[in-house]
């Protein structure tokens, strides 16, 4: 006999011992407790046998640890339901409190009631009804696009959420004549809750009683219906999107009036001869030229022609920019001043609409028809240039004033300038006329070539600081910090050798304010990449020192990342306070890109600088003698608001406002209360919920940037609100 012990035998006795450790432990039934339970599923052997009612408080495979642990959590949601339930219950009026006390007694769900009340209390908030809904967003959109701080938005939106502005119904408030008005949140408050009819109802008083410097001149007539334009331009036969002669007249003098005056895309006066004339084809405008116009102008316009979708604000004049990719596909590349200068108006309007990777494709090919474009002779009989050599030169100038700038925001190199630009063209000192209609009564006086000429010395500067930080071949730490100093002191002598009527004053036109936010934007990332490629090189960094006590100490402390961080940090204070200015005189009812650019740099800075230090800060005297914020958190504050102002109206902000939140959650920093507290109401309702879904942006989180050595490899808004599309705010 073979005394082998075989396999068969072994399994016999049960297997393995590692096997027999595996089998779940049984817990007996209610029943039999432990008296010889087999724990068979749905009944037990013995209680089948005893033919009575057997139950587990376990579930099938399931140990008692783990009963309880669930028994505890199913309490725990029925305590929070019936809690919800109350809070909800609270908030209703005496009718709906008794209707739904009533189907309680009746043995009505809890969780059905519950589901029931969220949704009567969402519908006051999102409003189940669409029109109900854009009149909501129309309110919420025209107060944070108000002249207001975060605390005066914060009390209004309390007692708009809670009802306590609704004394009179929606049928008796004629909501078109919010659109295309700037409105403090007391003057909406007004408008909500009384029988004053909103023409009667003043704007904030700070547009009409600031007086714009004494080159300004303020028209008080309030009965002067803002929104009608000095000239009425034809429709046709320039766009087929609308016939509305009226709604394209009032479109181009928004972007006359405030997105073309500093820019400078196109001469006003040519463009407006030749439109008005509506005789195709002409030097000076195009069907091509006059969509792009229209598609920008309509992302500061309320006008219920200019919505693509009812109430999304995003979608304003989408139907004009496809309209003018449409011509453009048409042209076949044709070089020509008026395509040379819709293809820049369009790159811009594609990069606030969120998609600057589209932008900058666009801007690319523009730059190329800018080197196959002849310039035209200057000389006139008149002592300038001519008509076609004016719009020529201004619109060469323009496109790489344009591609700097949006290379500086997105941390690239920009293009080699056009060395036929080598000398700014010479065009007679003479004066320009503004007004801030339809948004106020305003009207200024400015010296618009001058302002141009320099504005193309501050496109050179700027270029010159893309190409020390943003290209490959740098030569380290070494030549970056001397070339850095001395572009800063290029930068400070250009900006305190502006002329007195340009000079920073916040009763200047609006427009006027993008030069000085444009300056700050190029000093703080000068500062603030500087600072973060010093520390990537794990150069020690101190606190950086109120005295110096040497030369050879202080050019010591410019090789010390600390030393730039906090010239960012004074420099985002100052910005801030420019910001200030800005919206409590015009609101943020118009998108003008150094606004938001500002907002979204001094916030991330901010923000960087809010994780590290606390408490006031002492102003920085070789910045210029610009008022600053003290502290930080207060400059956070006032550059956050700007940006949410913004971001209720383009793409771009939105998605920029969303980083720096998340980012604030990352890196663990408590936010301003005012911006903690600021309800979902704007979220959901003025922002919508797809605000990052179509976002094609390589615009980068300068915090992270900042920390990652000044590189955005990897950190662009596409890339991170996808990564953090689960992270809520």
């Amino acid at each position: 006999m073979n005394s082998t012990p075989t396999t068969d035998g072994f399994q016999s006795r049960g297997g393995s011992p590692s096997e027999r450790r595996r089998i779940p432990m049984v817990v007996a039934c209610g029943e039999c407790r432990r008296r010889k339970c087999d724990g068979s599923h749905p009944i037990c052997n013995m209680c089948n046998t005893r033919r009575r009612s057997c139950h587990y408080e376990t579930e099938e495979g399931e140990s008692r640890q783990k009963a309880l642990k669930r028994k505890h959590d199913q309490l725990e949601a029925s305590h929070n339901e019936l809690s919800d339930f109350v809070t909800c219950l609270a908030k209703q009026d005496n009718s709906t409190v008794l209707d739904v006390m009533g189907k309680v007694r009746t043995g009505g769900n809890i969780g059905d009631l519950l589901q029931s009340l969220r949704s009567r209390t969402a519908s006051r908030v999102t409003s189940i009804d669409s029109d109900r809904r854009e009149k909501q967003v129309l309110i919420l959109s025209n107060l944070m696009q108000g002249t207001d701080a975060l605390p005066e938005i914060e009390r209004f939106l309390d007692a708009f959420v809670n009802d306590r502005l609704w004394i009179r119904g929606y049928d008796e408030v004629d909501f078109d004549l919010l659109r295309n008005r700037l409105f403090n949140a007391r003057a909406l408050g007004q408008i909500l809750a009384s029988s004053t009819p909103i023409h009667q109802i003043s704007s904030p008083p700070a547009v009409f009683q600031s007086g714009l410097r004494s080159s300004t001149r303020q028209t008080m007539l309030h009965d002067e219906p803002l929104d009608m334009p000095l000239i009425i331009l034809p429709a046709a036969p320039w766009t087929r999107i609308s016939d509305d002669d009226l709604l394209v007249s009032r479109l181009v003098t928004i972007f006359l009036n405030y997105q073309n005056t500093y820019w400078r895309y196109l001469e006003a006066d040519l463009f407006l001869q030749a439109m008005k004339q509506a005789q195709p084809p002409s030097n000076f405008c195009s069907a091509f030229l006059v969509n792009a116009v229209l598609a920008m102008a309509s992302l500061s316009a309320e006008h219920r022609a200019v919505f693509f979708e009812a109430g999304d604000y995003t979608s304003r004049g989408r139907q004009f920019h496809e309209e003018a990719m449409r011509l453009w596909i048409l042209e076949d590349g044709r070089a020509s001043v008026t395509n040379l200068q819709a293809l820049v108006i369009l790159s811009m309007d594609a990069s606030l609409r969120g998609k600057d990777k589209l932008g900058m494709s666009l801007l690319a090919v523009a730059l190329q028809i800018n080197k196959d474009l002849p310039h035209v002779a200057t000389s006139s009989e008149h002592g300038g240039p001519g008509a076609l050599a004016r719009a020529r030169a201004c619109i060469g100038w323009t496109a790489h004033f344009t591609d700097v700038t949006c290379s500086m925001g997105l941390m690239k190199a920009s293009s080699s300038i056009d060395r036929r630009l080598a000398i700014v063209p010479f065009m007679p000192d003479r004066l320009f006329s503004w007004t801030a209609r339809p948004f106020g009564f305003a009207s200024a006086r400015y010296r618009g070539n001058v302002l141009f000429r320099e504005r193309c010395m501050l496109t050179r500067l700027t270029h010159d600081l893309n190409q020390l930080l943003f290209t490959e071949d740098g030569d380290g730490m070494r030549s970056l910090v001397p070339a850095a100093l001395s572009l800063r002191e290029r930068l400070y002598d250009w900006y305190e050798g502006l002329t007195s009527d340009l000079k920073y004053d916040m009763r200047l036109p609006a427009f006027l304010h993008e030069i000085h936010c444009e300056y700050f934007c190029v000093r703080m990332t000068l500062a603030s990449t500087t600072g973060a490629r010093l520390k990537s090189q794990n150069i020690p960094s101190e606190p950086r020192s109120s005295e110096r006590h040497n030369d050879a100490e202080a050019d010591a402390e410019h090789f010390k990342a600390a030393y730039w961080s906090s010239e960012a940090a004074d420099l985002a204070l100052k910005a801030a306070k420019i910001l200030e200015n800005y919206r409590s005189v015009y609101g943020l009812k118009v998108v003008l890109p150094f606004i938001f650019q500002a907002a979204t740099t001094a916030s991330f800075i901010l923000l960087d600088h809010c994780s590290r230090e606390t408490g006031p800060r002492r102003p920085n005297d070789e910045l210029h003698s610009i008022e600053a914020f003290e502290e930080p958190r207060s400059g956070l504050e006032e550059s956050f608001r700007c940006l949410l102002g913004v971001a209720t109206q383009v793409s771009i902000a939105r998605g920029a406002a969303l980083m720096v939140l998340k980012t604030a959650k990352i890196m663990k920093v408590e936010l301003p209360a005012s911006v903690m507290r600021l309800p979902r109401t704007v979220a959901e309702i003025a922002w919508g919920t797809r605000n990052d879904r179509s976002l094609s942006s390589s615009y980068p989180n300068y915090a992270l940037v900042a920390a990652k050595g000044g590189r955005p490899e990897g950190l662009t808004m596409e890339e991170l609100l996808d990564k953090w599309s689960n992270l809520s705010i």
